[in-house]
């Protein structure tokens, strides 16, 4: 029963931000909507299809300024359903248990780690994790997941004219990358190699976008 209402929970959340975000000109046609595709699954499938959806709202919503959330949050919570920011939670507890884990099972779990494309991307993720530390497949998927996430970030940051000369801007880049950076799993990231990682960031944004 309680697997059963969290299905519905998800649904009513999958259908809110289809409807408010993806199709709020009602234009798509009404087969190719989430909830109408996962009626025609069996229920073991239709379970796996709705978790992935929700996966790719997380996503879609990742890079979204606080205002932003808390504004769909309330439109959520008056409609009885579920907000974003409980949604966060709920994934950011499932990534904890595949990092404590260090394993990948299941499609779903690769589905929610999976990996990064952009050289951008890739050259954070290869500072964050050369020459040391060694990852869990886990542990790497959700590195990559920080690097993007950092990056999106750091490009608005650094959009403004001349960032690094003034101090409010530079202090906010940098900001920006301890917090992202804090985010790391704590076990291959002790403090003084998470320093370095932090430094080495530092430096290749000052290389890349001073």
């Amino acid at each position: 029963m309680e697997n059963e209402n969290k299905f519905e929970e998800l649904k009513a959340f999958l259908g809110y931000f289809y409807d408010k975000y993806l199709n709020q000109d009602k234009t798509f046609s009404p087969e190719i909507n989430p909830l109408n595709v996962l009626k025609g699954m069996p229920p073991a499938k239709a379970r796996r299809g709705l978790r992935m959806a929700i996966d790719d709202c997380i996503e879609a919503t990742s890079t979204w300024p606080p205002d932003e959330v808390s504004k769909c949050d309330i439109a959520l919570r008056a409609q009885g359903i579920m907000s974003l920011s409980e949604l966060r939670q709920r994934y950011s507890s499932r990534v904890r248990n595949v990092l404590k884990r260090g394993q990948i099972k299941t499609d779903v779990e690769y589905y929610m780690l999976r990996g990064i494309v952009t050289e951008e991307e890739l050259a954070i993720f290869d500072l964050l994790t050369t020459p040391e530390p060694k990852l869990t497949k886990a542990e790497e998927a959700e590195t990559k997941r920080i690097a993007r996430q950092l990056l999106h970030r750091l490009h608005e940051l650094v959009s403004a004219v001349d960032w690094v000369r003034g101090q409010e801007t530079r202090g906010a880049v940098l900001s920006e990358i301890r917090v992202r950076l804090n985010e790391l799993p704590q076990e291959p990231y002790p403090k003084a190699l998470w320093q370095t990682k932090v430094d080495s960031v530092w430096q290749f944004v000052l290389n890349r976008y001073a």
